[in-house]
């Protein structure tokens, strides 16, 4: 099919018109000529019904749709005859068509800062000029004839004008809507259809594109065989459902708006459905997200994608942040809208799906990024500076989050800075307001390590310290939120620790530690245990 480009200046409401348009559209498709159609636009003071735009040549017309007799010349004003046998006069339409040309090419002369070639101009009687007329033929300033007649006006005209690029050019310009198809342009209830979907999808690109290419390609498991994450994106087009399971921070989110988006392109409709916000109702979750994109309601959404024929997508951003006793609501909730409107679902979820059985999916398990996966998102973070010198930070964090987070430090920091320094930077970033509180506790369970020559502690050993030293439960739920603490079985160990211990095996560290508790330090570089559990979580 030839590639026609459909420009609107505002809907078309006469009929003649509209049927203009779509046996110029069928004739042009038809013969395969590539063509744009510029309909229903304004030029200052003139308003144009059609303009058939072929490589070389347009054609400027003027459609009028009759059925009784009409007589009229090339000057003076036009009748047509009523029913009663009366004739009523109308504005010469010869002359319109004259106007509309000329305004036409002041138009493009104005656009182009040249002199220009004149278009062709056509009279077009829908369906054709009605019996008993009394009118004028054609000229060489205007063609006069019926729908019939338009094709061999188009194949008539005048070659050595503007190219295809200049009038799309000239439509934007003119701020033209561009329309998908025919239909589009000659329905209203389509075209509202296609503007609320053109702008929701460009809200959508805005929200979720850049968060998603910021993603760098990650390891994914589907029953035991390791995929990238872009044979995951790709596979997606066909996958009805997809299930993305893994760890906080691995990237689930990301790949899921990546597969959103990618639909999108496809001619789909993504929704995102943010799962922490999922209180028993699917449609109040969907109507906030769809009235952040620039749409009325859901409804509205949903309605016009079903008009158009295109599919939903349901994203499910963080199927484990919905709280426990609705999650069971919200599988049989996402499973009966993908039944009803035959849409898709592409969840993100750090467990598996409560009555998975309603809702069949693929399910892709989206690995930790390694250290390779860990040093690009950090690389990408940190722009123009190298993030070599974060390889060792890097090594004991355990999320895409903290590794871009560490890049990001990366553009605050001096370029000399010590892998200590940008350590502490790092903890005061993850804990923010938290900061100040937070190092003073790190510093004392430090202190408490030191008087144990051990990396870790007690679950036990740590409620005691917290009582005497006066840590809040609350404080330590955000040291472990922000991955600053961890717990492995009843043992709390550092972060800071094992950032420490990524540079010697745990043997050396272990004498280290003792031969600076029985205060023979000297022997050892700063950069050793002492430095690390006698120091503690100081800021000094």
């Amino acid at each position: 099919m030839a590639s026609i480009g459909i420009f609107i200046g505002a809907p078309i409401e006469h009929a003649s018109e509209r049927a203009t348009l779509k046996r110029a559209y069928e004739f042009l498709s038809a013969q395969g000529i590539p063509a744009v159609i510029l309909a229903n636009m304004n030029l200052g003071d003139r308003q144009l019904d059609l303009v058939i735009a072929i490589e070389g040549a347009a054609l400027v017309t003027e459609s009028k749709g009759f059925t009784s007799a009409v007589r009229g010349g090339h000057n003076g004003d036009w009748e047509a005859q009523l029913a009663s046998g009366a004739w009523k006069k109308f504005v010469n339409p010869y002359l319109q068509a004259i106007g509309e040309k000329l305004a036409l090419r002041d138009a493009m002369r104005s656009f182009a800062g040249a002199d220009v070639p004149y278009p062709s101009a056509a009279l077009i009687f829908v369906p054709a000029v009605p019996p008993g007329s009394t009118i004028p033929p054609g000229d060489f300033k205007v063609s006069i004839g019926g729908l019939d007649e338009l094709p061999a006006f188009i194949t008539s005209m005048k070659r050595g004008g503007w190219s295809l690029d200049q009038w799309r050019a000239f439509a934007a310009h003119h701020r033209l809507l561009a329309v998908p198809s025919v239909d589009a342009a000659l329905s209203p209830q389509l075209l509202d259809a296609e503007q609320l979907l053109g702008a929701y999808g460009e809200a959508f690109i805005r929200t979720y594109g850049g968060p998603a290419s910021e993603m760098v390609p990650m390891l994914c498991v589907w029953e035991s065989e390791e995929l990238s994450s872009e044979v995951v994106l790709d596979r997606s087009v066909r996958d009805d459902n997809v299930l993305l399971t893994g760890p906080s921070g691995c990237g689930k989110s990301l790949l899921s708006y990546s597969i959103g988006l990618a639909g999108l392109a496809r001619g789909n409709v993504p929704i995102v459905v943010p799962a922490k916000d999922f209180e028993g109702n699917l449609r109040d979750v969907v109507n906030r997200e769809t009235a952040l994109l620039e749409a009325s309601s859901a409804a509205a959404v949903i309605s016009a994608a079903r008009r158009l024929n295109r599919r939903l997508m349901l994203v499910v951003d963080g199927y484990n942040e919905c709280t426990p006793g609705e999650r069971q609501r919200l599988t049989r909730s996402i499973a009966a809208a993908v039944r009803r409107y035959d849409a898709r679902a592409v969840i993100s979820s750090r467990m598996p799906l409560e009555r998975g059985d309603l809702l069949p999916a693929r399910s892709y398990a989206v690995r930790i990024p390694n250290i390779k996966t860990k040093l690009a998102i950090a690389q990408r973070a940190a722009g123009g500076v190298s993030a070599e010198p974060f390889a060792d930070l890097l090594g004991t964090v355990g999320s895409g989050l903290e590794a871009k987070m560490i890049g990001q430090l990366g553009q605050q920091l001096p370029p000399d800075t010590s892998r200590y320094g940008l350590f502490d930077a790092y903890v005061r970033e993850r804990l923010g307001s938290a900061a100040s509180d937070g190092i003073r506790a790190l510093s004392r369970i430090a202190g408490m390590m030191t008087e144990r020559i051990s990396f870790g502690l007690s679950v036990r050993e740590l409620d005691r310290l917290s009582d005497r030293e006066g840590v809040s439960g609350a404080l330590l739920q955000t040291l472990a939120d922000a991955n600053i603490l961890g717990r492995r079985g009843d043992r709390v160990h550092s972060f800071r620790t094992a950032f420490a211990r990524s540079k010697w095996p745990t043997q050396r560290w272990r004498a280290c530690a003792a031969l600076c508790l029985t205060g023979r330090p000297k022997r050892f570089p700063q950069r050793t245990m002492r430095c690390w559990l006698v120091a503690g979580f100081s800021t000094g």
